[in-house]
This record gives C-alpha cells, structure tokens and sequence, in this order.
C-alpha cells in the first residue's frame, strides 16, 4: 500500500541521520516523500467544548416523566426462584 510504502521511506531515512537538533529536522524528511501540514500555521485545533455550550441547552424545556426499570431474574436448579424487581429512576 502506498501509506507504508511512504512511512517505510520516511522511517529509513531518520534512521540514516545522526542527530536531529530543531523540530524542522522532524518535518525536512516528511517533506522529502509527502505534504506536511504543521499545527498553529496550516490548520487550528478549535475548542469544541465551549462552542457547544454556546450552542447547546444544559436544561431541557419540558419535563421528563420518572422511568421504571422493571429486572426479572430466574434461577434455574434443585431451588428454582423466579424474582422480579420494579425500581424508579
């Protein structure tokens, strides 16, 4: 596949270098075999968290009615138990 067949590429040429001294050592190699898009210059990281919270409603404008959760449970054997359970949430 070419994905490993770049990264192949890329993994053998760090191998070849002795010593990378600044971060634009990590991005010369890349270049050589694909485009590289740096962080903070080519593209942002947006905080999601606060834009939902712009957006979104944290309370709800109707009410919900309380669920039931209804367990029925049944043990099989020389003492047979058949258990059924109703709880409110």
């Amino acid at each position: 596949m070419a994905p490993d067949r770049v990264f192949g590429r890329t993994e053998k040429d760090y191998r070849r270098m002795e010593d990378i001294l600044t971060p634009n050592g990590y991005h010369k190699i890349p270049e050589n075999h694909g485009t590289v898009k740096n962080l903070n210059k080519d593209w942002k990281i947006m905080d999601i968290k606060s834009s939902t919270q712009k957006v979104l409603r944290s309370t709800l404008p109707f009410k919900m009615a309380p669920q039931r959760v209804i367990t029925y449970s049944k043990t099989l054997g020389k003492h047979r138990n058949v258990s059924v359970t109703v709880q409110n949430t």
